[in-house]
């Protein structure tokens, strides 16, 4: 299927950083649909910009698109005339573009494939399956892609792997650059628990310790340490929750460490524990591996530093929206009492090894 039409809402990172560059290097037509006006404006005055990658791999120079506004008056006929939609403008805000192309007449079979990070991203917009001709599935990005300080550039990881739910959908999409995968669910959750969570350690450990540059931080070696014991335990847990092998699991967390402590990503540690409160809910990248790892019969004290660790930056980044008793009381009594020891120890100063009583 050549010469796609593709669709994409939202010309953020994900959007024009990764979707994008498939439709790019395989000659489609793609149509950036964006509420923020000065960026449409720019991508079309401009036409085009650049995604500089992580690696050798040499820059795309990306220009075969457009951009319109959410009140162009020609958006009802380019939707109609789409092969396929992608929906990435974060997932708060996935509702809003779904009532939009609710009240489109489609008049061909069209593809909608949410391009989020979450758990059942597209359940906000269910309702979409209900009209004739409307396909609906979820895909999940694995590649960071970071917005560069000046103009439309994106620096991007060098990787392309993105998979959809091809269970979901109930049918192969004709794209050969998007992965069919089945048992989705479970890899997205096997994503929150390695990626995401990983993720955290890092940045609230590096946060303690004063870092800014998050791959600084993943290089670490006392931060490297406590992520190795923390996986070591989390790794068995998640192969025998979604019975694979721990081999592949663990392929699959190397995979992360590797791509966090990439010193070519420029990200930063402050981006990444911001909205604790979010990221402490029971279903989400903390809590929810941690349970994991008791629901198996095993334990990590780093794990629990870890958790000290996010209520200290709770209460001193984001303590207006941020109750450290809250968290307390809702945690199991075995968890609370050695997570508030420790926290206590980090507002004192105590150093990771004191506390842990290691020599890293």
């Amino acid at each position: 299927m050549n010469n796609k039409n593709i669709v994409i809402f939202g010309a953020g990172q994900t959007g024009r950083g990764f979707i994008n560059r498939f439709a790019q290097l395989d000659g489609d037509k793609t149509t950036f649909i964006d509420s923020n006006e000065k960026l449409v404006f720019d991508l079309n005055k401009k036409g085009l910009y650049k995604i500089i990658f992580s690696s050798n791999r040499k820059d795309l120079v990306v220009n075969n698109y457009v951009a319109l506004t959410l009140d162009d008056p020609s958006i009802d006929t380019v939707l109609r005339n789409a092969d396929i939609i992608f929906i990435s403008v974060g997932a708060a805000n996935v509702i809003n573009v779904g009532h939009m192309l609710n009240k489109i007449q489609f008049y061909k079979p069209i593809n909608i494939v949410t391009a989020e990070n979450g758990v059942k991203v597209s359940n906000a917009i269910s309702f979409l399956r209900k009209k004739k001709n409307i396909f609906l599935c979820e895909s999940i990005i694995f590649c960071t892609t970071l917005k560069l300080d000046k103009g439309l550039d994106i620096f991007s990881e060098d990787l392309d792997f993105f998979p959809y739910d091809y269970q979901q959908l109930g049918q192969y999409l004709p794209i050969d650059w998007l992965v069919p995968i089945q048992n989705f669910d479970i890899l997205v959750q096997r994503k929150i628990y390695t990626y995401n969570c990983v993720s955290a350690v890092i940045a609230y450990l590096g946060y303690y310790k004063k870092y800014q540059v998050f791959s600084d931080a993943a290089n670490d070696k006392e931060i490297e340490a406590i992520v190795e014991l923390i996986l070591k335990v989390l790794n068995i847990s998640i192969a025998k929750k979604y019975n694979i092998s721990l081999s592949e699991q663990n392929d699959f967390s190397e995979k992360a460490v590797i791509k966090f402590k990439n010193a070519k990503i420029i990200d930063t540690v402050s981006r990444n524990c911001r909205n604790v409160m979010r990221k402490l809910l029971p279903n989400e990248r903390l809590i929810g591996p941690l349970q994991l790892i008791f629901d198996f019969g095993y334990s990590s004290k780093e794990f629990l530093l870890v958790i000290a660790c996010a209520l200290f930056y709770g209460t001193r980044e984001e303590s207006y929206q941020f109750d450290l008793n809250t968290y307390l009381k809702g945690f199991p009594i075995e968890w609370s009492r050695v997570v508030l020891k420790d926290y206590n120890f980090l507002i004192n100063g105590f150093s990771f090894q004191s506390i842990l009583g290691k020599n890293y």
